[in-house]
């Protein structure tokens, strides 16, 4: 048998500290803020710089032009010309006149140039580019009007205004 002497012989001490799990979590809990972080920078400079605006620059641009060509007879007649893709919705150049006109009264308030970011968002606007080379461009004025316009290989197919 062992003899032990009592006076000598102590338990181990107890740790002091943060456990490893505690360590764990802290760290985890650093790495997402971190993340977060980084992801709100990255939409504050996007926002701030004019990055999403200019990616959005060519398509407004067509949306812009689109507008403005139903601004006229001339402009509406030449863009019916242009694009034979309308007539799956317009079969005729009078029908189209006869939607163009209740049309004009509406987008008297469109912007011309891309608004900022937050107009933008506030504006509940959508682009969807399709691999088959269609695209649209949704964009609601102040007043509630929305726009919607359909591209099919860069010609218009759709114009529908509300």
């Amino acid at each position: 048998m062992h003899n032990y002497d009592q006076d000598t012989y102590s338990n181990a001490s107890s740790k002091k500290g943060i456990p490893l799990w505690g360590k764990l979590l802290l760290a985890c809990g650093i790495a997402i803020l971190l993340v977060i972080a980084s992801c709100a920078g990255f939409v504050a400079w996007g926002i701030n710089s004019g990055y999403f605006s200019k990616k959005l620059e060519t398509q407004w641009n067509q949306m812009a032009e689109v507008i403005e060509a139903i601004k006229s007879d001339e402009g509406a007649a030449r863009l019916y010309a242009e694009n034979k893709g309308l007539k799956g919705n317009y079969p005729t150049e009078v029908e189209f006149n006869t939607y163009v006109d209740t049309w004009r009264t509406k987008v008297v308030d469109f912007p011309i140039t891309v608004p900022n970011f937050r107009k933008l968002v506030e504006s509940d606007i959508s682009l969807n580019i399709g691999a088959d080379k269609s695209k649209s461009l949704r964009y609601r004025l102040p007043d509630g009007t929305t726009i919607n316009l359909q591209w099919e290989n860069e010609k218009l197919v759709d114009i529908d205004i509300r």
